[in-house]
């Protein structure tokens, strides 16, 4: 890696785990790469605001969406977004890290944006409530379980600081 390394980009990318020093390598040089621009912004607002609302709640990686308790169609766009996500994980897979931060990106910010203008996640109903929670949470793991945990980067007007 040529530049410096960004503390707050590798904990990102060691919060991910790791089991060889290329792969933490090639992932913290991949975000080096998009800072300051619209994808990793987008793909960590995405990371950020899914955190953000499940972290607090008791979840894992076993947990299944129940599309009969998918009763809005903003929360309906999400879960099909989810369900077509699968060319993230493939990517991650291969290691073609830019290439998964791109297309988690463009997957999740526009459904993920109309869900939260139009969806109130914290409703009675806990069913529901734990649904709309268990959707967003496997949202988030899809980039940072393997990738990186964006929510720990900083970001001021549009700006990545490191």
């Amino acid at each position: 890696m040529a530049r410096d390394i960004s503390p707050p980009v590798v904990d990102s990318v060691l919060s991910a785990g790791w089991q060889d020093f290329q792969d933490v390598s090639s992932r913290i040089e991949v975000l080096q790469s998009l800072e300051g621009s619209d994808i990793l912004l987008a793909a960590a607002t995405i990371v950020e605001r899914t955190h953000n609302i499940v972290r607090s709640e008791n979840l894992t990686g076993e947990d299944e969406v129940r599309d009969d308790l998918l009763v809005e169609k903003a929360e309906q766009g999400l879960f099909q977004a989810l369900k077509s996500s699968g060319i993230v994980g493939k990517l991650i897979d291969g290691k073609d890290y830019r290439k998964a931060t791109e297309e988690y990106a463009r997957i999740f910010s526009r459904p993920l944006s109309v869900f939260f203008d139009e969806v109130m996640v914290n409703v009675d109903d806990k069913d529901q409530r734990k649904n709309r929670m268990v959707l967003l949470n496997l949202i988030n793991r899809v980039y940072s379980e393997k990738v990186a945990d964006l929510s720990l980067l900083q970001f001021e007007r549009g700006e990545h600081i490191v």
